[in-house]
């Protein structure tokens, strides 16, 4: 038998949420291989069984509150929000939007347990919620034998979400102290985006070689791709979190829009943002918000749109993320909107739409 693996990330198959889909889709391949899995996550009312495909599922309840991922709109969403708000900063020393450091010793109990059924040599925390990725070295401290590796998902200390440009200076001291505990006990820091390895070599100079690109995937299986290139563009599609910081794009898109009734724009998502700013254009029955689906379905749903149109923050213009990957699979034609950089470059680079700065 191959050597057993443990994975703990905080969100896990079959939630549909971007940051969901990296180990989900790694955790079913290696145990394709033929590793057994076992993968620790929160609990998901949609999942139904806790062995899927050779991957073995241990939950925990999460307790943050999910208020906190909303844009509170009343007069009692506002005060519940800043009372969890307030609750939060009294309960964490680094980040209150850190979805984890409540409850890591009870996470610590459960890899270890983990470990000790499984007999696994293999530790893989993957962050955002970055104070998972603080636990490897108190783990390792009793299981020298264990081979720790560390995902980071997302820009930490020098990140633009998460909380991280809010943070004074004694929480985010905090957050870099997690951050070089991390890199300096993990066998291996893996990321998905060059830009990122080179930001971590710079900040660590010394442990350089530990840094290693694993980049974003996509399941074969998932993809239903396009036979024909659309030659209009009247139905737009986007799916995930419309980010922050991209109100240029969507007052360009919005004002393109009343001078083109023809088009409409479907977007899925589990957070629907910036609709305040739609409807101060009356286009709430053209830009239109649907429940976020799962990847399969969003795939299928794809080729009935003419393009994937993305407005992108000037902050993650260097971040080839899970959703571009899936979208060139997909063969659907990018519209990207936002500055030059890795994504920009790849998109001309490789004919994969048009971009507009």
């Amino acid at each position: 038998m191959k050597p057993g693996i443990v994975i703990v990330s905080y969100l896990f198959h079959p939630e549909v949420q971007i940051g969901a889909r990296r180990w989900s889709r790694y955790a079913f391949r290696l145990a394709e291989l033929g590793h057994p899995v076992t993968v620790i996550t929160r609990s998901f009312a949609g999942r139904q069984t806790y062995e899927v495909d050779g991957v073995s599922i241990i939950e925990f309840e999460s307790n943050y509150p999910e208020v906190l991922n909303t844009i509170p709109k009343t007069i009692l969403q506002k005060l519940n929000y800043r009372f969890q708000h307030y609750k939060r900063l009294r309960a964490t020393k680094g980040s209150p939007f850190d979805r984890t450091e409540t409850q890591l010793q009870q996470i610590v109990k459960l890899v270890n347990k983990a470990l000790d059924r499984t007999k696994a040599k293999n530790l893989i925390i993957t962050g955002a919620p970055f104070s998972l990725l603080s636990l490897g070295a108190e783990i390792l401290a009793n299981r020298p034998e264990l081979r720790y590796f560390a995902d980071l998902r997302d820009p930490w200390t020098w990140g633009h979400i998460h909380g991280m440009p809010g943070l004074d200076e004694k929480r985010m001291a905090v957050e870099k102290e997690r951050e070089k505990h991390m890199v300096s006990s993990a066998n291996k820091v893996l990321v998905p985006v060059e830009d990122m390895a080179n930001q971590l070599r710079e900040l660590y100079p010394e442990e350089k070689d530990k840094i290693q690109l694993l980049p974003h995937s996509y399941d074969e299986r998932e993809i239903a791709r396009r036979q024909v290139i659309p030659t209009t563009a009247t139905r737009w599609i986007y799916a995930g979190t419309l980010l922050l910081h991209i109100d240029d794009q969507l007052h360009a898109l919005c004002r393109f829009m009343v001078e083109h009734p023809q088009i409409v724009w479907d977007i899925y998502t589990y957070r629907p943002l910036h609709q305040e700013l739609i409807n101060s254009y009356g286009l709430e029955d053209r830009i239109r918000f649907h429940e976020a689906i799962s990847p399969s379905a969003l795939f299928n749903k794809m080729l009935e749109y003419d393009c994937f149109v993305c407005p992108w923050p000037d902050y993650a213009k260097e971040y080839l993320s899970t959703k571009f990957i899936e979208i060139f699979a997909t063969k659907t034609p990018l519209l990207f909107l936002g500055n030059d950089g890795a994504v920009s470059q790849y998109v001309l680079k490789n004919k994969l739409g048009a971009v507009i700065y």
